[in-house]
């Protein structure tokens, strides 16, 4: 199993989990971001600037990857974008793992808050985000469609002054 950040190569093993993991169409609303959608992040991935950033990580075991998340950083304020695992490899920690290893990167830019949106009723993401600090702070009714709410959850992140500014998540690969 490495984690590692990902690049413009990796737009089709991304594809891959995001079309099993969200699928293309519930409740006649598109849940799968499109590959336009993820070659942009994956492009923004290499035009990282000092206050702003952005951070695909993905999880591989061999030549498939099996988890993935975004982040997007701005000034004191990094954004969960996005985070998947392939169904076939959920319990085995690797939300958990990327989730934290997004979070020290975003410390190590000096953002000192993380922010993301769940549907309402994602009990398991809901469970990961609560063990990783996270509080609900809003509401957006109809954000994931007719009667779909999402919370608003945020979690402060801890002051790493000796963190690089790229944190440990850049380096070419992080075995965990």
């Amino acid at each position: 199993m490495t984690m590692r950040a990902a690049g413009p190569a990796d737009l089709d093993q991304v594809m891959a989990v995001e079309r099993e993991t969200f699928g293309d169409w519930e409740h006649g609303q598109r849940r799968a971001w499109s590959p336009t959608a993820w070659q942009a992040d994956l492009d923004a991935v290499e035009e990282s600037r000092a206050v702003t950033g952005r951070l695909v990580l993905v999880d591989t075991d061999g030549d498939r990857t099996l988890g993935v998340a975004d982040f997007h950083h701005v000034a004191e304020t990094c954004d969960l974008d996005r985070i998947m695992v392939l169904p076939s490899a959920r319990g085995a920690g690797r939300a958990g793992r990327l989730l934290e290893s997004g979070m020290q990167w975003a410390s190590g830019r000096g953002a000192r808050q993380m922010i993301l949106e769940v549907h309402d009723e994602n009990l398991a993401a809901l469970r990961l985000y609560r063990a990783h600090g996270f509080t609900t702070i809003s509401r957006r009714p109809g954000y994931y469609g007719p009667g779909r709410d999402a919370l608003v959850m945020a979690a402060p992140l801890p002051d790493v002054e000796s963190a690089s500014p790229e944190g440990p998540a850049i380096t070419e690969e992080k075995h965990v």
